[in-house]
């Protein structure tokens, strides 16, 4: 267990600039806070969306507030889209420059760790390929 532990950390720290806590709290910090944000985001925009429900539709009636709002929500998606777009292109792009280091990175990974990630493979095949039973199949089979 020592020997999988030690070289999940080998792993997590190839590559890393910075030290594993500093990766480990910004980690932390991203995994509490980012729903929060995400929820906080989604709130507003939906409170946002109200607004204009309750401000148009006196003058569009229901059909013509409906179709503002498709139209705003469409606007939103879009410039979502293209965030996630070029976040992604930039990483491809620092990513094609960077692999073969990151190879040769993971094969001396696996080199010296060979041991415990070969009983972490196996372990992870073991518990996919098991069957999920009930427990009234548990206990009709203790019977």
């Amino acid at each position: 267990m020592d020997a999988l532990l030690g070289s999940l950390a080998a792993l997590a720290q190839a590559g890393v600039p910075y030290s594993s806590s500093d990766s480990a709290r910004r980690l932390l910090m991203a995994a509490l806070f980012i729903p929060f944000a995400a929820a906080a985001v989604a709130a507003a925009v939906g409170f946002g969306l109200a607004a204009i429900w309750f401000a148009a539709l006196p003058y569009l009636g229901a059909a013509g507030t409906s179709l503002i709002l498709a139209g705003i929500l469409s606007i939103l998606s879009g410039i979502f889209s293209a965030i996630v777009w070029t976040n992604v292109r930039r990483r491809q792009h620092r990513s094609e420059s960077n692999v073969d280091g990151s190879l040769l990175a993971a094969a001396q990974i696996f080199k010296d760790h060979k041991e415990a990630m070969l009983l972490a493979a196996l372990v992870a095949g073991l518990s996919a390929g098991a069957k999920p039973t009930s427990r009234a199949n548990r206990k009709a089979d203790s019977h």
